[in-house]
């Protein structure tokens, strides 16, 4: 049965203008090991992590578009070409699909195909836990890596952000000792990358050129800017993250349910209470007047969980 909630926002009382109450409402179930949801044309995809199947919402029902055997999905973006970017944690490698749920093109290429495919120290790179990525105006794509699986002690130092030329054909390491790598967000103006550290709590923000990543500094510590409420299921921790079309930042925190919305600057604006503790992933509608979520109420395999809608 469908849910409607409505989640009003536990923080307006801020200089920057307030967000209004939005509206939260529950439009299908996914089953076990929700992953990451993409907005992409008129239709959001969903993607199950232990059954590999890619969902389609068409904004009335939910259904399969394809199945990946031996995949693991996790982060998802559009390409330019109007294909998707999809992230496999499992045999880790990126995979170019078409809206049908052909696979196109698989990077690493194999070997026979590589050609004049340029992988910047090779032996180095690895694209174990990739969990969000993030396109600039030419294409590129930024890639955040955890090396674990969880926000735990064995993660701390494991994150490491690449880039993925516009043609697909080169990945070069930009950044190293990241501790859990969970979301990435790039500015309208290119220019700032930010990413959500899981294991540390914070956000960073790097100031980027293509394919180039400098100056990191520390713009946000989530402990500083919210408590876990008495109902948490954990230690709140950032995950993923996404602009609005005013510049502001949404942040969202696994283990309490709630999406933080921030400045830039990293000055709290307002939150989002969701009816689940823990937040796969979310993106923007046409507009970002409507946000899709995927939740569940647990991280074990048998965990279900929900595409939520949010009307903002």
């Amino acid at each position: 049965m469908k849910k409607l909630l409505a989640a009003l926002s536990a923080a307006t009382v801020f200089a920057a203008p307030a967000i209004a109450a939005p509206l939260v409402r529950e439009i299908a179930p996914i089953g076990s090991e929700p992953g990451q949801v993409l907005w992409l044309g008129r239709q959001a995809l969903v993607s199950r992590q232990g059954t590999g199947e890619i969902l389609i919402w068409d904004q009335k029902n939910l259904h399969a578009l394809t199945r990946l055997e031996g995949c693991r999905p996790s982060g998802m973006i559009a390409t330019r070409d109007r294909h998707f970017l999809l992230a496999c944690t499992e045999s880790p490698r990126l995979l170019v699909m078409n809206d049908v749920g052909q696979v196109v093109e698989t990077f690493p290429r194999p070997e026979e195909e590589r050609g004049l495919v340029r992988l910047a120290d090779q032996a180095k790179l690895d694209l174990t836990g990739v969990t969000s990525m993030a396109r600039d105006a030419r294409g590129g794509v930024y890639v955040a890596v955890t090396g674990s699986d969880r926000p735990d002690a064995g993660s701390r130092g494991k994150g490491r952000i690449y880039y993925l030329s516009p043609s697909r054909s080169s990945l070069t390491a930009l950044a190293s000792n990241l501790d859990y790598p969970a979301g990435l967000a790039l500015s309208a103006d290119g220019k700032s990358l930010f990413v959500s550290e899981g294991f540390s709590r914070q956000i960073r923000r790097f100031d980027a050129q293509p394919g180039v990543l400098s100056n990191p500094s520390v713009i946000a510590r989530i402990p500083e800017l919210y408590q876990a409420s008495a109902s948490a299921a954990e230690e709140p921790w950032p995950g993923a993250l996404a602009f609005n079309s005013k510049g502001h930042l949404y942040i969202a925190l696994s283990g309490d349910g709630r999406i933080l919305v921030a400045s830039p600057e990293g000055k709290r604006l307002a939150m989002i209470e969701m009816p689940v503790p823990y937040i796969q992933g979310f993106s923007f509608s046409r507009t970002d007047r409507i946000m899709y979520v995927t939740g569940s109420r647990s991280l074990a395999a048998t965990g279900t969980g929900s595409l939520y809608e949010i009307r903002l």
